[in-house]
């Protein structure tokens, strides 16, 4: 038997309990998960009425979650001009797990989570099984958050993260080919039963292998997150690694808000976690297939608790139902943040995939960056690399013209390297005009 499966057993009784709990609840049926749901809402409610100062005038006609469009929006503004008010009073000093956000796309968010939250982390764990994770299994990260690679760590917590978690974590602010080299052997020495890592630098990393027809052990499986995952990526990364990415999406707040089954047609979203919604432009509740706003309330963070927060994330409900035996509704997918819209002269609005069509039809965009300041502008960077060919601009101005408006100014820059944002992701676009933009 695993021996860290037996530790744990013995230490985290309530997380093992949490874990076989949130196992079983997303077979239940559609009206059992909505009934707890229901309660869990019912009772954070309640609490936050009676302890938490920002909330107490704010919850007063709320009695479940058909009510919840009355509660204002969260905003991180908000966040940050009430932390002390947000905090619990009935809870000890112990309680709070100070944090942030690394403030990628803006200021840097200062919160607190719940230390007892342990469903979050049984959620985690039950949203990771999918590909192929058990409890001991080795995990390789390729990953760029600052804190989780470069701050000083304790000798027990290098022990636990060695032989108790067994990670191993390699970052994404060194992709040199030397790196590339070195993270390929980490990779084969290590033989991890599952990589977690951000879409744009492993693409990078399974690209590598292909050109340079490397030998690599076989996977359980991959999971990504933190970034929008395109179609091409998928397509790649799972041909080299020779195994099946269940995309998952969470944020550093809340932890793991949805995740891919093995249907791979979406994404669950964790409701016996969260109240999860998606709203348009003006606030109002979208219809699946409409892309909006997501908004959540968060189930389990009593500390803290953050209700009807706005992530700052655009997503599109499923119409469909899985196959696949798990009665948690389907995200259909997320479109990247707020930001991440161009608008045309013409009044058109584009996310992720009209750009990923776009690489299809027209070489060259191995890796790319959009900025548009202004409504009649757009700036276009792409990293210079052999597909690129003599008539690239030419072609890519054509493109967009026709889709944006034939007014759009476009320019389009061949740079060698384009940056990557302090926590080692990609921006792919960035859009100062975008509907939701705030």
């Amino acid at each position: 038997m695993n021996i860290v499966r037996i530790g744990i057993s013995l230490f985290k009784r309530d997380l093992i309990r949490q874990i076989k709990f949130a196992s079983k609840i997303e077979l239940q049926s559609k009206e059992n998960l909505r009934l707890l749901q229901e309660e869990k809402f019912k009772k954070l409610i309640a609490h936050a009425k009676s302890n938490v100062p920002y909330y107490k005038e704010k919850l007063n006609e709320i009695s479940g979650v058909a009510d919840i469009a009355k509660i204002d929006f969260l905003e991180k503004e908000d966040i940050r001009n009430n932390v002390d008010r947000l905090k619990a009073l009935n809870m000890d000093e112990d309680r709070f797990y100070s944090d942030s956000t690394s403030g990628s796309t803006g200021d840097s968010l200062h919160y607190f989570r719940d230390k007892k939250n342990e469903y979050r982390r049984a959620v985690g764990y039950r949203c990771d099984k999918r590909p192929g994770y058990d409890i001991g299994s080795k995990v390789l990260y390729l990953w760029g958050a600052e804190r989780d690679i470069l701050e000083k760590r304790s000798l027990y917590v290098k022990f636990k993260d060695k032989y108790v978690h067994k990670i191993k974590m390699l970052s994404t602010y060194h992709m040199t080919d030397n790196d590339i080299d070195n993270y390929i052997e980490i990779y084969n020495k290590f033989r991890p039963a599952v990589i977690i890592a951000y879409p744009t630098p492993l693409f990078h990393l399974a690209s590598y292998i292909e050109k340079n027809d490397i030998k690599i052990r076989q996977l359980k499986g991959i999971i990504t997150s933190s970034e929008t995952l395109f179609p091409f990526q998928r397509e790649k990364i799972e041909k080299i690694f020779n195994c099946k990415i269940y995309n998952r999406y969470g944020c550093r707040e809340v932890g793991n808000m949805a995740s891919e089954c093995k249907a791979h047609n979406g994404l669950h979203i964790n409701t016996d976690r969260f109240v999860f919604e998606i709203v348009d432009a003006n606030g109002d509740k979208c219809r699946p297939g409409e892309l909006g706003e997501i908004v959540l309330t968060d189930l389990d963070n009593y500390a803290f608790p953050l209700i009807r927060y706005r992530i700052g994330d655009l997503g599109i409900m499923s119409k469909q139902e899985c196959t696949c035996g798990i009665n948690l509704p389907l995200l259909e997918k997320v479109e990247g943040r707020v930001f991440d819209l161009i608008v045309g002269v013409n009044g058109n609005v584009v996310g992720g995939t009209f750009w990923t069509l776009l690489r299809r039809k027209i070489k060259g965009w191995n890796k790319f960056q959009l900025v548009q300041e202004d409504y009649s502008q757009l700036k276009i960077e792409v990293e210079n690399n052999t597909e690129i060919e003599s008539d690239f601009k030419e072609k890519v101005v054509e493109a967009i013209k026709e889709k944006l408006g034939s007014q759009m100014e476009i320019t389009v820059n061949i740079i060698d390297k384009i940056a990557l944002t302090k926590t080692g992701k990609h921006r792919w676009i960035i859009s100062k005009v975008s509907p939701y933009a705030r």
